[in-house]
Parts: structure tokens; C-alpha cells; sequence
């Protein structure tokens, strides 16, 4: 993506939802982190880090990939340019719609 409008952000942060809450539907919420007293709390956590990638991606720092199956985004990943390693990037997060 070149900027925030070639992003469907609703989808992407649905993308995001689903595939932490599906990934990790198992494991007790305290083992996520202690301060997680519900499903709610795990939600607001990922809405959260929602926006900061994104504000990341706006202010010029991570690199937004996004990927397509017949026109629908079906995942998307970010790409932070390595600081010690010229024409190298690190992979920020990688999220694939788990369906």
C-alpha cells in the first residue's frame, strides 16, 4: 500500500481479530498476559496495536503489503527496513485471514 486510503481498514483489523483470536482461542488468558481478565481485554489489545501499526505504516516507518484473492484481501504484512543491514527488511507482522 502506498498510503492509509489503498487500505480497507475494517477488514484488515477484522483480519487481525480473527486470526489472534482463532490462533490463541485455547490458551488461558493469563498466559497472553497477566492483565488480561476477559475476551474483551484481548480485543481492545489488538485494536490497539491495530493503530499503532498503522500510525507506524502513516508516519513512514513499517512498509504495508497487502495480499488478494480475488479481490478480497485475504492478509496483510508489514516490513520495518533494517537499521544495520543496507537493501534488508524485517517482517513486522504477518496476518492471514484464518478462513
Amino acid at each position: 500500500a502506498k498510503s492509509i486510503q489503498d487500505i480497507d481498514l475494517d477488514r484488515a483489523r477484522d483480519i487481525l481479530d480473527k486470526s489472534f483470536m482463532d490462533g490463541y482461542e485455547d490458551v488461558p488468558l493469563v498466559e497472553l498476559s497477566p492483565q488480561f481478565r476477559s475476551i474483551g481485554d484481548v480485543r481492545r489489545f489488538y485494536e490497539e496495536y491495530f493503530k499503532e501499526e498503522l500510525a507506524h505504516f502513516e508516519e513512514g516507518h513499517l512498509f504495508w503489503t497487502q495480499a488478494f484473492l480475488n479481490n478480497k484481501l485475504v492478509g496483510w504484512a508489514t516490513f520495518e527496513l533494517e537499521s544495520q543491514e543496507a537493501d534488508a527488511a524485517y517482517m513486522n507482522l504477518l496476518i492471514v485471514d484464518p478462513e
